[in-house]
């Protein structure tokens, strides 16, 4: 008989604490925090093209592509989020 491992949940709240204080990434997932790598040159190239591919197909039409990775904090929460996103030049943006 193969032994399972339990797995320890954990509620929003606590998992927003623990990510507070933590040098490294997390994501959660129902109710599991499971560790999140670092960005990788796949992930990086993927990315690039995908930008490229973006602003190409869009040339022309009222929309600008950005990719970033940006730091949040908040009382709650410091994560990265990597975004990829594009806007209407129509658009207010807001800082």
């Amino acid at each position: 008989m193969i032994a399972q491992s339990q797995t320890k949940t954990y509620s929003r709240e606590a998992y927003l604490e623990l990510e507070t204080h933590s040098e490294a990434r997390h994501e959660y997932i129902n109710g599991e925090i499971v560790p999140m790598t670092g960005g990788t040159p796949n992930h990086n190239e993927i990315a690039s093209i995908l930008n490229a591919l973006l602003r190409f197909s869009l040339r022309g039409q009222p929309y600008s592509i950005f990719i970033w990775m940006r730091r949040e904090d908040s009382q709650h929460l410091k994560s990265i989020i990597n975004k990829l996103t594009f806007f209407s030049k129509k658009a207010r943006l807001k800082a």
